[in-house]
């Protein structure tokens, strides 16, 4: 392995430490769609349900934290302050989307890397059929070649599970962004007709 990356030139340095990042972004994310989302979701519907309960005490908010303690606040004092609650909404929403963007960099980055890896090998190797005047045999050029070529290899190693990983993430603080969305728009309905002043 490490033969390999020596072989694979300078750019194989990058390309390895997005391999880094994007591994660590795609085992981070999994921990939290697994353990922290779902109890995210259950909160949210809870919390939306317990509103048309009566005397409903909004006890459990731990999961939701200030987006709950605003509706938790708003009933205590009687006024919602809807901007406030649209906010931490989003915050919840940006934490789903948290270090998608690196998959994103990733994906688009590391194909080209190992393209231009490849250019300057093949570069190479044009000089050193200049340097020999033409009179090479392929065996002189077709080491150069293929170490040229890892790196494009590699680059697409990193890319295609980079770029799948930040899709179905994607796609995932989609479905939770809309889910939070409809929460924000049924809360604001029903303590309105709960009687609470909305701002």
């Amino acid at each position: 392995m490490m033969d390999i990356l020596l072989r694979g030139g300078l750019l194989m340095w990058p390309i390895l430490i997005e391999s880094i990042l994007a591994l660590w972004v795609i085992i981070e994310r999994a921990i939290y769609c697994t353990s922290v989302l779902p109890k995210r979701r259950k909160a949210i519907n809870d919390l939306v349900q317990g509103l048309g309960n009566p005397g409903n005490e909004l006890t459990d908010i731990s999961e939701l934290g200030d987006f709950a303690k605003s509706v938790k606040r708003a009933k205590e004092e009687g006024i919602l302050n809807q901007a406030l609650l649209t906010r931490q909404a989003d915050n919840l929403v940006t934490e789903a989307e948290k270090n998608l963007s690196i998959l994103h960099i990733v994906a688009q980055s590391a194909p080209l890397l190992g393209l231009l890896g490849t250019v300057m090998g093949l570069i190479d190797a044009f000089i050193q059929i200049q340097n020999l005047g033409g009179q090479v045999n392929p065996s002189d050029l077709a080491g150069g070649i293929w170490e040229a070529l890892i790196t494009t290899a590699a680059g697409l190693t990193v890319a295609i599970p980079a770029l799948i990983a930040y899709i179905g993430y994607g796609r995932v603080a989609d479905k939770f962004s809309h889910s939070v969305d409809s929460a924000v728009s049924q809360i604001v309905h029903k303590l309105s007709r709960a009687g609470l002043e909305i701002e």
